[in-house]
Formats: structure tokens, C-alpha cells, sequence
């Protein structure tokens, strides 16, 4: 299916842009993405869209490790003037890098190229929340390419023998903890749930926590922490509350959970759609692995910060400026997302796409949970400064304690609210 998928692809991207593969013939476009594990994501697409340009190559750079590691080399290269023509930037480091390439005339707005195209274009092909995930302070820097909003993973074989119904998985946090309880019951090592939100290495599920109740991570002006009031105090009580009724085994790293449910000993928790693929072909037939949405606390203003990538460009020539701005075209077209979403679970941030993955949705239900997510994906907060990596180190010590019971939510809020706006200053 994934080859037959590419030369779809393919042959669809070559009829319709014939007249520019002579106007960009011997060009080369660098390119740069995070996460070495996930190049299998781009590579196959770079080689279609070489395909559809004669004479144009793609050529991908060493990727680092995760985005903040990507981000520090972006900014190296901006300084010796030897960038990537696209960059994939993560979504909660977009703010930072346009912050340090704007001033110095290096960050190039996509709003030419966009308007270029005309709005019934843009209308056709992404919704203003989508957009919304590569833009700063409302200008467009980037076309998301990747988007993941957290949802559960569930084992449907633990839920029926719990009395529970796996095609009517709760909606809500008290539904989940009632279900958790009752998987805790089967006894011997299985348990029913984990969230540990600390246990992971970025902050994604304490905003997560926040923005579903309607908060913001910090005030408009970006000077005080915007949770510091009775909405943050509801979010603390809420994670110690979860860990105290489900007598959960508070983890401080995922790994431990994660292997627990793989062994069929954990009844469910929360991470990221992009793993969708690679869990079920991990498990196997041990189990019948779902996937449910994230059950938000305030279902009418609640929102969900949005892991993921947009590409961005970064070329200075403008002749290069518009082969690249055709790449992020078809890397972020239908079928390229389609073909993504296929081979990952992450939502596809093309509204097209959806017509080309109705039947394959149809057919597979834990794919489609996390595109039934899109309209309520928020920008993945990213603070300013350079203090953003201290910033959740700091929170999450508090988060921990206070998930452990070591530390009262009240006296958790005073302290991760004073910790982090010192980091702000």
C-alpha cells in the first residue's frame, strides 16, 4: 500500500507541476529535520517530489537528535551563514528561532507565497487551527507538517474482562479513574492506568493539563504565568487527584509504563498519536490494543497543545525561496499527508487528506482518533528567552511531589507559578 501510495504521489505531483521541473533544473535544496528515527517520514516524499523535478535535488542534512538540539543548530548556522534551505521546526521551539532569525533578517514569512496562491487555496487546504501551529505573534512562518495531539491508548482486552466496553471508552477524568479502578481489581501485576506527567522529557501533558482547562501558559504579554489563579489550582488538584484514587504507581520515567502496557499489565495511558503504527506492530496479537480521545476537563474552551514540526524556509536566494516554498507545498499536500498519517498516526494537517483517508480510517479506527483532534489543536507553548529547558526542569520536580503526595497541590501551584516566572526574568 505505502508504495503504491508514492507513486500516486508521485505521478500527481509530476502532471501538475511539468512547467517548473526545466525553470529549477540543477538546483539543490538542503533540508533538515530532527529525530533520525523518523527520516523514513521524509525521505520517501523528497524522493517523489525529485521524481515530479527532473534536476532538482533533495539533499538532507545530519538530523539532531530532538528540536532543541535542532534548534541550537539552525541558530549555529545562522551566524555562519550556512543554513538549510527547509527546516523542519518543531512547533514549541518555532517562537524562539523566529525571535533569533527575525532580527537579523533571516526568518522569511511564507504570507508572499500564501497570498500567491490565493485564499481559496489556503481555505481548501488547512484550517486556521492547523495554521495557527506555525505561526508567530499571527504571521506564518511555517506549514505544519506533522501534528500530534496527546489521546489514550488502551488495552480493549483488560477493559472487557474490568465489565467495561471497549467501543464506549470513558470521555471523561472521572469515567477513566472509575474504569482504571475496576482494571486495578483484576489483581496480580496488571494495573488500571498511568499519569505520570512528569515522567516524560518536555512539558507537552503539564500544558496539556493547563490549555484543557481553557488556560494559557503565560499572561498575552508573555510576562507573568498565566495559570497562577483558581484554573491552576483546579489542574494541580486534578493530577494529584487522578494518582490518589487510581492508587497509581507515579513514575519518574515513561519507560516503565510503556513496557507494562506492551506486557498486557497496564490497562491504559496517554502519549502521542505518532506511535500508533509501531505500538500495534509491537504488541502484536498479545492484545487488542484501541486508541480513545483525551478526555478534556472544559469540553467547550478546552484545547490541546500540538507536538509536531512545520516547515519553514530559510533559503535566501528567491529563485531557491520558491522551489522551496513548491517542496513545503507537496510535503504538506494531501497525499503527502495522507501518506504520513498512514505510516505513523499522526493527524494529517491537510484538510484533503481526509478524503483520501476516509476508506483507510474506515478500516482503522486508532488512526483516526487523533484527526477527529484537529479542531481543538493549540501552538505547543513555547516561552521566551533562553531559559525554556530550565523552565521544565523546575516543573517538573514540583509536578512529581505533587502527583507522589509529597506536596500539596496549593503549596505545588505557589511554587512552580515563583520558580517559573524567576526563570522568566
Amino acid at each position: 500500500m505505502f508504495s503504491r501510495t508514492l507513486k500516486q504521489l508521485g505521478l500527481a505531483a509530476a502532471l501538475a507541476s511539468a512547467p517548473l521541473a526545466s525553470a529549477f533544473a540543477d538546483t539543490t535544496l538542503e533540508v533538515l529535520h530532527a529525530w533520525p528515527g523518523d527520516h523514513g517520514n521524509y525521505q520517501p516524499l523528497a524522493d517523489a517530489f525529485m521524481k515530479a523535478h527532473p534536476g532538482v535535488k533533495i539533499e538532507f542534512r545530519v538530523s539532531p537528535p530532538d528540536y532543541n538540539e535542532a534548534n541550537l543548530v539552525v541558530t549555529r548556522n545562522a551566524m555562519t551563514g550556512n543554513m538549510p534551505d527547509v527546516y523542519f521546526s518543531g512547533f514549541s521551539v518555532l517562537r524562539p528561532l523566529i525571535g533569533t532569525l527575525s532580527p537579523r533578517g533571516q526568518a522569511v514569512p511564507l504570507t508572499p507565497f500564501i497570498e500567491a496562491e490565493g485564499k481559496q487555496w489556503l481555505d481548501e487546504n488547512y484550517s486556521p487551527a492547523i495554521l495557527s501551529l506555525g505561526q508567530v505573534d499571527g504571521v506564518q512562518y511555517g506549514i505544519p507538517f506533522n501534528a500530534s495531539t496527546p489521546i489514550v491508548y488502551f488495552n480493549a482486552d483488560l477493559v472487557k474482562q474490568a465489565g467495561g466496553d471497549p467501543e464506549h471508552f470513558p470521555g471523561d477524568w472521572e469515567g477513566m479513574i472509575a474504569l482504571a479502578n475496576k482494571i486495578n481489581a483484576l489483581g496480580g501485576d496488571v494495573r488500571g492506568m498511568d499519569y505520570s506527567v512528569a515522567s516524560i522529557e518536555s512539558d507537552w501533558l503539564w500544558q496539556a493539563a493547563i490549555q484543557e482547562r481553557g488556560g494559557k501558559m503565560l499572561s498575552d504579554d508573555g510576562k507573568s504565568v498565566g495559570y497562577d489563579n483558581a484554573l491552576g489550582l483546579d489542574a494541580m488538584k486534578a493530577l494529584r487527584h487522578v494518582a490518589e484514587a487510581t492508587k497509581m504507581d507515579v513514575a519518574s520515567s515513561a519507560d516503565s509504563y510503556k513496557q507494562a502496557f506492551f506486557a498486557g499489565k497496564l490497562g491504559f495511558y496517554i502519549t502521542s498519536p505518532s506511535a500508533v503504527r509501531s505500538f500495534m506492530e509491537t504488541i502484536g496479537s498479545r492484545f487488542q490494543m484501541r486508541t480513545a480521545p483525551y478526555p478534556l476537563a472544559d469540553k467547550v474552551n478546552g484545547r490541546l497543545p500540538s507536538g509536531g514540526n512545520a516547515a519553514v524556509i530559510l533559503a535566501k536566494d528567491p529563485e531557491k525561496q520558491k522551489l522551496a516554498w513548491e517542496f513545503v507545498k507537496f510535503m504538506t499536500g494531501p497525499e503527502s499527508e495522507a501518506t504520513v498519517a498512514k505510516g505513523t498516526g499522526y493527524m494529517p494537517t491537510n484538510k484533503k487528506a481526509a478524503d483520501v483517508l476516509a476508506s483507510f480510517y474506515s478500516e482503522n479506527p486508532n488512526y483516526r482518533t487523533a484527526a477527529g483532534q484537529t479542531g481543538i489543536a493549540a501552538p505547543w507553548y513555547a516561552y521566551p528567552g533562553p531559559n525554556s529547558v530550565e523552565i521544565w526542569r523546575a516543573q517538573r520536580k514540583v509536578i512529581d511531589l505533587v502527583q507522589r503526595g509529597e506536596l500539596s497541590p496549593e503549596d505545588g501551584l505557589k511554587r512552580i507559578a515563583s520558580e517559573t516566572a524567576n526563570l522568566l526574568k
